[in-house]
């Protein structure tokens, strides 16, 4: 079994949908966060700002964020909290591609989908965190 399965997880409210998949690359994670008519409209990476040098892994001190984001896009609205958010949680480099789209959106709705996109994140690290803990306890138990 992979230390770190890739799993998805999906929102829906009324017309609107998200979907968000997670993907480990090493210790490092890909989130493919989409809704609506797919695509990439941003991507965001986010690694840790560590302190001093050295081999030794430190806890983050922060997160130094680069954004693209493709013209006419705003995806990175959506994708720049969980950039931020899991990078710090994990101590990891995260990137996140984002592409949600919907026809004839309201404002409202905008609001909607990027508390979706937060809801989705919070419901993925919560699952990340469990998974971690049942492994740990596996390993205390072997």
């Amino acid at each position: 079994m992979d230390k770190n399965p890739s799993f998805r997880l999906r929102c829906v409210r009324g017309r609107l949908f998200l979907e968000l998949r997670l993907l480990p690359a090493g210790d490092d994670w890909q989130l493919l966060l989409t809704g609506g008519a797919a695509h990439i409209g941003a991507v965001v990476l986010a690694e840790p700002a560590r302190e001093g040098s050295g081999t030794a892994p430190r806890p983050p001190a922060g997160v130094r964020l680069h954004v693209l984001r493709r013209t006419g896009h705003r995806d990175d609205e959506a994708a720049l909290p969980l950039a931020r958010d899991y990078c710090r949680a994990l101590g990891a480099t995260v990137c996140v591609s984002a592409g949600i789209h919907f026809d004839d959106i309201s404002r409202e709705e905008i609001d909607t989908i990027l508390d979706m996109a937060r809801t989705l994140g919070a419901r993925g690290l919560r699952r990340l965190r469990r998974q971690e803990e049942s492994m740990h306890a596996d390993s205390e138990g072997s």
